[in-house]
């Protein structure tokens, strides 16, 4: 928009009258009143725009010459402008005022109230790893009620929020004080400044850590099994332990981890999972820890690599760790049902197994399409649906007549242990039907997990 003089002369002319009006009937200090014009002048806070225009107002309601608006010198002096209070002391002007808080943020704008939230915010910062921050505020409804009702009263058209200045002026000298960067996009820790409660709420950003793990026995779960019956509170079932394994890769892996970056608490999530009595060799599986509370950030990876080793010798290593973010959980939670996995299964049958049809398996099984219903033995905490799954590649090695060493290249999401026993029809087609033999035992190991 371009102004003409006259439309300059305008705009001067609403400040001041709307101005005089406002402080006629509401105290506001030189924020406030600042802010109700924010939009107009560049290059000035709204403190320094509300001392210019209360100065044009003194210079209007005192004069050498005799003029005096001896209301608007009240109003004046009862914001606390200086330069008010000086003119009147100086002249002996039987002007009678009381100091009084600003009608709109209660004072909070006095330099010595903000350095008393700087310093509250910097207490509760301190020892906090952060290099990103952003300001946020809680104010009561009734101050914002207020500050609308003001702007609908006198028509106000150029202002802005009490928000935007609070988190404006406060990021500002939280910057000058710790050097840290203010960012609106994904901060490290969110600082609110809550006025309701007179406190600081901090929000800090997780930490996200990527890696690969190898489980290198067999009967360990990947996360923490709660007993069912007694749901965790012990019982005799679980021998007062309250779970059902005294131990879970995801503590092996994500304990440490939290407690080198002296978090609060930790998630730990999987790009899938295996079963408890199957092994994941090869290049691992990757996986995501998500620290909560992070009060480090700057944690030596290599040193907790070495500390999961030694605390998991034999049972859990982890060969890689590295700093993540949370796209990075979305990503592998995805792949995990598409990505190619690669197990290796012994399977012992009832009777021998032809050299011929072990041949012809491994042709039929290449690029097919397999219609597996939920296995029976996860219907109690998976939906009972249908899936479709590839099986990419197998390789048949015959160990002794009724032995077989399967490798299987397949779709991630697919069980299987059901590929290979059937799961009594649920999944078709399979590798017993195939063979026109029983399956009598399986051991499975993973042997790569693509990413």
């Amino acid at each position: 928009m371009k102004w003409t003089g006259e439309g300059y002369k305008m705009i001067k002319e609403d400040i001041i009258g709307k101005s005089t009006e406002i402080l006629k009937k509401y105290n506001l200090c030189d924020s406030c009143l600042g802010r109700q014009f924010a939009l107009l002048g560049s290059g000035l806070t709204n403190r320094e725009r509300g001392r210019a225009i209360k100065t044009v107002l003194l210079m209007k309601a005192f004069s050498l010459s005799g003029l005096r608006d001896e209301e608007l010198l009240k109003v004046l002096c009862e914001s606390g402008f200086k330069p008010a209070l000086k003119l009147v002391s100086r002249y002996g002007l039987q002007i009678k005022y009381e100091k009084k808080p600003c009608y709109l943020c209660n004072n909070f704008f006095e330099e010595k109230n903000l350095d008393e939230w700087i310093k509250k915010i910097l207490d509760k910062i301190d020892e906090i790893e952060f290099e990103t921050f952003q300001v946020g505020c809680r104010l009561d409804s009734s101050l914002l009620a207020r500050e609308e009702d003001l702007r609908t009263l006198f028509k106000l058209e150029y202002g802005e929020s009490i928000k935007t200045e609070i988190n404006r002026e406060i990021g500002r000298r939280i910057c000058e004080n710790t050097g840290k960067r203010h960012s609106m996009k994904s901060p490290d820790i969110l600082i609110i400044v809550d006025l309701t409660v007179n406190d600081v709420v901090l929000e800090i950003k997780p930490l996200y850590i990527y890696g690969r793990y190898r489980k290198l026995t067999r009967g360990i779960p990947q996360n923490i099994w709660f007993c069912p019956r007694c749901r965790g509170r012990g019982c005799e079932k679980c021998g007062g332990t309250g779970r059902l394994y005294l131990e879970s890769i995801e503590e092996y892996i994500s304990l440490p981890l939290m407690e080198a970056a002296e978090g609060t608490g930790y998630k730990f999530h999987g790009a899938g999972r295996e079963d408890v009595d199957v092994r994941t060799l090869g290049s691992g599986r990757p996986f995501v820890v998500e620290i909560k509370n992070p009060r480090k950030r700057k944690i030596n990876l290599n040193e907790v690599i070495k500390r999961i080793n030694e605390e998991a010798a034999g049972k859990v290593e982890v060969l890689m760790l590295e700093f993540s973010d949370k796209k990075t959980v979305r990503h592998i939670k995805k792949l995990a049902e598409i990505s190619a996995k690669t197990y290796k299964a012994l399977v012992k049958f009832n009777e021998t197994v032809s050299l011929e049809k072990l041949k012809e398996l491994e042709e039929f099984f290449k690029n097919k399409a397999i219609s597996q219903r939920t296995p029976r033995r996860v219907l109690h905490r998976r939906p009972d649906k249908v899936r479709r799954k590839t099986v990419f590649d197998v390789k048949a090695k015959r160990i002794t007549d009724d032995t077989v060493e399967f490798t299987i290249k397949c779709q991630g999401g697919l069980y299987v242990k059901e590929l290979i026993t059937g799961d009594e029809g649920r999944t078709k087609p399979n590798f017993s039907d195939f063979l026109g033999l029983k399956a009598e035992s399986i051991t499975l190991d993973v042997m790569g997990v693509e990413d």
